[in-house]
């Protein structure tokens, strides 16, 4: 509750760990300054910019002259935010209230403190905290992050290894606790939505107080065991207690022979600080060459990728004076000879950088101020609740030291940092130093752009290898091989059912006024026709050999050409007989269709010894192996044209045929223009869609999608050839079931001359 314009403001920053060792930043100058010192520095910063309405950073305070709100950070009001149980809710219960909270760094201590504010109703802003359960309001009724949650970074991580090839094969190794969890959750949501191979991989920490377990009979080392075993090779690291967990990680690793540059190693998030990562010669190897991706402060990526010399929140950084040196000596809650305690010398802030993280502890203190004066501005008294402080918090856009900010209160009521405002930068780690070489700029969506070469374990620029010990071969599945075999059946079985229906009424007129031999000619047709789905049906995944599968490719083409030319061969031929005896004889066309036959054959002979058809197995991706198995040929393409040619020749002389057919009613010609349409309609459609089959990197899908195709033409055959004497059969029985005594019959004159129609 803010009371008279004064907002004290408790901050909460990480000057030692669990173990009580003082941290050191990862700005790199140990023994003059510490995350917790830095990060406090740069809340004194916030505290004195907000009150002195200085625009240098933040320029929306230049709207607050009508403001009479105060922040107040003052001696007794930081505090170290060990991450030991219960020690900040401990620490919290016997101090006033204060009207807000900003910090701290740790999910264990943030989650304390979040409940403690809820139940005395004023606001926390988290500068840097992870866990989902400070992120919706459900949770916490009384929380903010300048800072982006888990989910928001896991986005952003899977994004990065996308980046650097990394499409699949990834492992997750993860502690087994509750933000650890939520961080390998939000991995899978974004794994599942580009549907890459992963797998996770938890386990539980053993180090205790410093203290050490055998790395070969850790359940670590069993874990590791298992990715090794897996053939994984990018490893993404989410844990909790990095000061204990990463030196447990090195041992497994060292001891599994996983430290020679085979690996490629990312930490997710949250990481030990620098002087950890050179400790032993163990922590080196895990290090160098492994990514640490992270939100960053804008202000220091603007100064490592532009020219220009304004960057406000370091040129405000480096102007503070005596003042500010002697305040930050005063708050300092760690004192003189105790772990984690820092003295600031007169020229520290233009000696010392800021630590990575200490432009959010800047950020929630200036957001703190920034929502007390929009609530004020809807008050009339001078008290402020806590609810309506953190509301105006959570609805505020402004610009402050780590770039635009807003919380996604508004879009999704999530209370942490909108992903859309957030930078993320991928740190090269190496020789205990890291190298700013990948960043995702605000409102790109999570796209990586490259700065500087990304150095790897072997010291290259060339990722390791995904180097999984079976690839994706990309093999036609049951289900998929069951629908295209069962679409061949079902042609199959129909013609050889129109067959026996043909010889079952052989003797009806109307059956065989339909030339039923060339039916079960055509029907035969159809059969071979479909046969050819079956060679297309098999690949190593089902147990055939390249030699044998090498043998389907070549019988493939022959199938399917010599269905389609018995066909419409029987159609043309039976057409042919229904008008010998009432046309002009001719030989020109018969001898074009048997030229035709020839010439088809004679091409398929030359194909097959000239340049058959083979098995060929192409990777796709040569990072992970992923392959394809398909029939090809240097010649495919050619030979296909050439017959595709030749074998529409049949067609256009059957359609002739039909055409002069027309007049002969028992010659029903006009069902094969109805099936040489089908027909062409189909390939007209069928043309780009086998193009695109052809180019589908799912094997499954090209295969149903051609089993269909070859299904239709041949099946759509049998079915219109048979409808007319189904038909007639069928409505002579009615008509002579309908005629009664004494009635007419059909009749017909004879001894007169039928006309002749010239072909």
């Amino acid at each position: 509750m803010i009371e008279n314009n004064i907002c004290p403001v408790y901050v909460f920053a990480p000057f030692t760990n669990e173990f009580g060792t003082g941290l050191v930043d990862y700005g790199g100058s140990p023994g003059k300054s510490s995350p917790g010192f830095s990060q406090l520095a740069a809340a004194l910063m916030a505290e004195k910019q907000f009150n002195e309405r200085d625009p240098y950073i933040v320029p929306q305070l230049s709207w607050l002259m009508d403001c009479d709100i105060q922040l107040n950070i003052s001696k007794g009001f930081a505090f170290d935010s060990v991450p030991e149980t219960h020690l900040a809710s401990q620490t919290l219960a016997v101090l006033p209230d204060p009207c807000a909270i900003a910090g701290p760094s740790s999910d264990l201590v943030g989650l304390e403190l979040g409940n403690m504010a809820q139940a005395a109703q004023y606001p926390i802003v988290y500068a840097r905290i992870f866990n989902l359960r400070s992120a919706f309001t459900e949770y916490s009724n009384f929380s903010a992050s300048v800072f982006p949650d888990v989910g928001s970074t896991a986005v952003a991580v899977v994004n990065f290894i996308r980046v650097k090839g990394r499409f699949n094969y990834i492992a997750v190794l993860y502690e087994s606790t509750d933000t650890s969890i939520q961080r390998q959750e939000a991995l899978a949501v974004d794994f599942d939505a580009y549907k890459m191979a992963w797998a996770s991989f938890g386990y539980v920490s053993e180090r205790s107080n410093g203290g050490t377990t055998s790395a070969r009979n850790s359940t670590l080392f069993n874990v590791v065991q298992k990715i090794k075993d897996s053939g994984y090779r990018t490893i993404i690291i989410a844990m909790d207690h990095p000061w204990t967990s990463v030196l447990e990680v090195a041992d497994a690793v060292e001891a599994l022979g996983m430290n020679n540059g085979d690996y490629f190693y990312v930490w997710m998030d949250w990481l030990s600080n620098t002087t950890s990562w050179t400790i032993n010669s163990n922590m080196t190897k895990l290090m160098d060459g492994s990514a640490f991706i992270t939100p960053y402060p804008d202000y220091s990526l603007r100064s490592l990728t532009t020219s220009q010399n304004y960057i406000p929140f370091e040129a405000s950084w480096r102007q503070q004076g005596k003042d500010m040196v002697d305040k930050l000596n005063e708050v300092n809650p760690i004192l003189p000879g105790e772990p984690g305690y820092v003295y600031a010398e007169d020229d520290f802030f233009l000696e010392v950088d800021p630590d990575l993280y200490a432009s959010f502890m800047y950020d929630a203190v200036m957001s703190i101020g920034l929502g007390a004066c929009k609530a004020a501005a809807k008050e009339t008294s001078d008290t402020i609740s806590g609810l309506d402080h953190r509301l105006s918090i959570l609805n505020l856009s402004f610009v402050g030291a780590t770039g635009t900010l807003e919380f996604g209160y508004k879009e999704t009521e999530r209370t942490s940092r909108l992903i859309s405002t957030t930078t993320f930068a991928a740190l090269n780690i190496w020789n205990g130093s890291y190298t700013l070489t990948d960043v995702s700029y605000p409102n790109s969506g999570t796209t990586w752009v490259k700065l500087t070469p990304f150095t790897y374990a072997d010291g290259t620029n060339n990722p390791p290898e995904l180097l999984r010990d079976e690839p994706e071969q990309n093999y036609i599945g049951r289900a998929y091989r069951a629908v295209g075999l069962s679409f061949m059946t079902f042609g199959i079985l129909l013609a050889l059912a129109s067959m026996v229906w043909l010889v079952r009424f052989r003797k009806e007129p109307t059956v065989s006024s339909s030339q039923p031999i060339f039916l079960h000619i055509l029907c035969v047709g159809a059969v071979v026709m479909n046969a050819s789905i079956y060679v297309l049906a098999w690949d190593e995944g089902a147990g055939w050999s390249k030699q044998k599968l090498d043998h389907a490719c070549e019988a493939f083409p022959w199938f399917l050409y010599t269905g389609q030319l018995i066909i419409y061969g029987s159609l043309f031929f039976k057409l042919w007989f229904q008008l010998l005896g009432r046309v002009k004889p001719t030989k020109i066309l018969l001898a074009i269709m048997i030229a035709a036959v020839i010439c088809a054959y004679a091409t398929l002979f030359v194909w097959t010894i000239q340049d058959p058809n083979e098995w060929v197995r192409t990777v796709i991706d040569q990072t992970s192996g992923e392959s394809i198995g398909d029939c090809d040929g240097d010649l495919l393409i050619a030979y296909s044209v050439i017959l595709f040619v030749i074998c529409f020749i049949p067609v256009v002389l059957t359609g002739w045929m039909a055409w002069k057919a027309t007049k002969i009613p028992e010659a029903k010609s006009y069902w094969t223009f109805i099936m040489i349409m089908c027909h062409l309609e189909a390939l007209i459609l069928a043309t780009p869609i086998a193009a695109i089959l052809r180019q589908q990197t799912k094997p499954e899908q090209e295969f149903v999608g051609f089993a269909i195709l070859i299904w239709f033409f041949a099946t759509i055959a049998v079915v219109i050839s048979m409808i007319p004497p189904t038909i007639a059969y069928y409505r002579r029985g009615s008509n002579d079931s309908k005629r009664k005594r004494g009635e007419f019959g059909n009749g017909a004159v004879t001894g007169m001359a039928e006309p002749v129609i010239e072909t």
